[in-house]
């Protein structure tokens, strides 16, 4: 039952204040898109050439590691809590870098991160050592399969 008076300056008002949070929504989406479209304009190579794992060709400073892989992936996040889990798929930023030459490399470094989680970054290191004694066996690959074959293994697995 709709009374007068009172009643219609009251529905009056939340409909005003529904129209302002409408507008502020789409500023925001406004300023999004800007800061969105900002970040694809931003030359990277300076920063990237901060990245401690690289090596500086010039100075050979660094850590003796070249990008191999660098794309961006799906990939299932899980956050387990004491009494809740939450799982979500997000896209994550996946490096794999490698140090020496990649038919023999050295060392392959897999790094995970995320643009949405600042705080996320995963880095794992591989040598012989550890694809032989640990990776081979949880993940119970071809026995014949080596240590050399390790980045071809991981380029298949993301095609």
């Amino acid at each position: 039952m709709l009374r007068g008076g009172d009643d219609n300056i009251k529905i009056d008002k939340v409909y005003e204040k529904i129209d302002e949070l409408l507008q502020n929504n789409a500023y925001q989406n406004r300023e999004i898109e800007k800061a969105a479209k900002l970040l694809t304009y931003v030359d990277t190579q300076a920063i990237d050439e901060l990245d401690p794992s690289l090596r500086n060709i010039e100075t050979g400073e660094g850590n003796g590691h070249h990008v191999v892989i660098q794309c961006e992936l799906p990939m299932t996040v899980t956050l387990l809590g004491k009494e809740k889990t939450h799982t979500s798929l997000e896209m994550m930023s996946l490096k794999v870098l490698c140090r020496g030459d990649e038919q023999c490399p050295g060392n392959v470094r897999v790094e995970i991160t995320s643009d949405k989680d600042i705080f996320f970054h995963y880095r794992g290191d591989v040598d012989e050592n550890i694809f032989e004694e640990e990776i081979k066996p949880e993940q119970e690959l071809n026995p014949n399969l080596e240590f050399n074959d390790f980045l071809t293994l991981i380029q298949k697995m993301i095609q």
